[in-house]
């Protein structure tokens, strides 16, 4: 099983690469912000949605805009130029979902 769920805010205005067979990518950073003893912790993910998705994401979100993701974890291989194996790891969005954006407020849905 291959399968993620995750919250955070989008870091910068999603990528957008269109592509003439309509299969659009489009390709951001999410922030994942988690307490723990009352310290914070952040992690960030790169994401890609594809298709309707990559044009929902594009049209809806930007800096700070909190989204929920599911989908599946890929990861490719890249060898550096010195040679070393660098291993990257990014979220392909299957399903996602709104929430808040950054200084609106509460109850107050995405434009």
């Amino acid at each position: 099983m291959n399968s993620i769920c995750i919250s955070g805010r989008v870091t910068s205005p999603p990528s957008f690469y269109p592509h003439e067979s309509g299969n659009h990518r489009c390709t951001f950073v999410l922030a994942h912000n988690e307490w723990r003893g009352g310290e914070q912790r952040s992690a960030f993910f790169f994401a890609k949605a594809w298709g309707s998705k990559a044009q929902a994401i594009r049209a809806h979100c930007t800096t700070g805009t909190e989204l929920f993701l599911s989908g599946r974890l890929e990861q490719w291989r890249c060898e550096e130029e010195d040679g070393r194996i660098t291993y990257l790891n990014s979220i392909v969005v299957d399903r996602f979902d709104f929430g808040r954006r950054s200084g609106k407020p509460e109850g107050e849905l995405p434009s």
